[in-house]
C-alpha cells in the first residue's frame, strides 16, 4: 500500500464512526430536498463540526507522520546507514540564501 493510499484509508478510520454518531450527520441528510444549495449546506456543516475535532485531527496528523516516518524517514536513514557515500559540499552546489531580518 502507497503512503498516500495509507494516510486516505487513516482518514477514512479516523472520522467514520465519530462523524456517523455525530449529529452533524442526520443534519446533513436533512438538508436534501431543501432546494438549491444544498452541496453549500452541506459542506458547511461538516466544516463546522470538523473544525471542533481537534482531537480527531491530532489523531490523523499522528497517524500521518508515523506513515511518513516509516515510508519515507527510515528507508534513508537505512540508506545513509548501509554506507552511501557522502555528499560532497563545497562552495559550488551550496545555495546561500539571504538571512532574515526580525524587527
Amino acid at each position: 500500500m502507497h503512503a498516500l493510499e495509507a494516510a486516505h484509508r487513516g482518514g477514512i478510520e479516523v472520522y467514520r464512526e465519530p462523524l456517523t454518531q455525530a449529529p452533524v450527520w442526520p443534519a446533513c441528510a436533512a438538508e436534501w430536498g431543501r432546494g438549491p444549495g444544498f452541496k453549500h449546506r452541506v459542506a458547511d456543516r461538516l466544516e463546522t463540526w470538523l473544525d471542533g475535532q481537534s482531537e480527531l485531527k491530532e489523531t490523523l496528523e499522528n497517524l500521518i507522520t508515523n506513515l511518513w516516518e516509516q515510508t519515507v524517514i527510515s528507508p534513508l536513514v537505512r540508506l545513509v546507514e548501509e554506507g552511501a557515500p557522502e555528499a560532497d559540499i563545497t562552495a559550488s552546489n551550496v545555495i546561500h540564501l539571504p538571512s532574515r531580518r526580525t524587527g
